[in-house]
């Protein structure tokens, strides 16, 4: 099972077990691993999840992302709920109280903008765990650098002819430059970074 079966499977559970049980109707929607926005890589609160009205998707249908950096069943699961949510209220209310009934019906917990699974939906997560298994995704780790930064080169200038060169903090530790142009011998002072 990819990602994306099990996400819509557990999509498929949650709408049974949560909003068919009690009688609320969800429009058609999508749901995928993918990054929600570009927000959720630059600002300090990343973006779990993200649901785009059916209006802004050529398919008509509304599109639910899950973030890649994350790989917790259940928390994956509560994501999924919460983004359900935005669908049975059709993107029309945010965070607001229609929402946040709509969330509590999901036995989701927490700030409406935050929402957390219950402990009652962590006990209904697990049982589903058997059948469907894990979560079969690797979490994504965004700050993690592929390799160490080389030397960051210094950038020198001759106080005399402008003469500019780059070397390491190291070597100006060890001495001040001097200017390479034989009729300048002036020294290389480092510029303001």
């Amino acid at each position: 099972m990819n990602r994306e079966k099990w996400l819509t499977e557990v999509a498929s559970q949650i709408e049974g077990h949560y909003f068919n049980a009690n009688d609320v109707s969800l429009d058609a929607y999508k749901v995928t691993c993918s990054w929600p926005s570009s927000r959720g890589l630059t600002s300090r609160r990343r973006t779990l999840g993200q649901c785009f009205h059916a209006k802004a998707s050529s398919a008509g249908i509304y599109e639910i992302f899950i973030s890649p950096t994350l790989s917790d069943n259940v928390e994956v699961a509560a994501v999924l709920a919460h983004e359900m949510c935005h669908v049975a209220d059709k993107c029309q209310n945010g965070h607001g109280a229609p929402f946040t009934k709509l969330a509590r019906m999901c036995e989701l917990e927490g700030k409406p903008t935050a929402t957390v699974a219950g402990e009652a939906f962590k006990r209904w997560v697990e049982t589903k765990t058997p059948t469907l298994g894990d979560y079969p995704h690797a979490e994504i780790e965004v700050n993690a650098r592929s390799k160490k930064q080389s030397t960051r080169m210094i950038k020198c200038r001759c106080v005399e002819c402008d003469y500019i060169v780059r070397t390491s903090r190291k070597n100006l530790e060890r001495a001040v430059p001097r200017c390479p142009d034989e009729e300048c011998i002036s020294f290389m002072l480092p510029m303001a970074v």
